[in-house]
């Protein structure tokens, strides 16, 4: 829906999903996506506000989800006897998976990078 442009559509469902598990972070991701594209056709200053905070919102509700899902991996890691650990100043710490690691990674990108063009957007909207 997000794709062909039903970004109404797509934010009803997102919400919905919200509702019903606030716990993924790709869906606060999408959603915020959702936001940030519904503020370029806002039409009026306080519908690009309003779209560009709701935005805001999901990046933050998603970081959150992302910094809980490090938590709890790291938790996961050091009860397991066999878990890699790191060296260095850190030693002794065991490490999450190479996977879970990337998969962390992408998801606080993709989240950094919608946190950027947000903040852009409020700049731009200011001058």
């Amino acid at each position: 829906l997000v794709e062909v442009g039903e970004l109404a559509d797509a934010t009803a469902l997102l919400e919905r999903l919200v509702e019903v598990d606030d716990g993924e972070a790709d869906v606060w991701y999408v959603l915020g996506v959702c936001h940030l594209r519904q503020s370029d056709g806002a039409g009026d200053e306080e519908a690009t506000e309003e779209s560009l905070a709701c935005a805001a919102e999901c990046v933050e509700r998603g970081e959150q989800l992302c910094s809980a899902s490090d938590s709890a991996m790291m938790d996961d890691d050091m009860d397991e006897d066999a878990a890699p650990v790191k060296a260095g100043a850190g030693a002794g710490i065991p490490m999450p998976s190479p996977s879970a690691r990337e998969e962390s990674q992408r998801r606080r990108t993709a989240f950094a990078e919608l946190r950027a063009e947000i903040e852009r957007r409020e700049k731009q909207k200011c001058q």
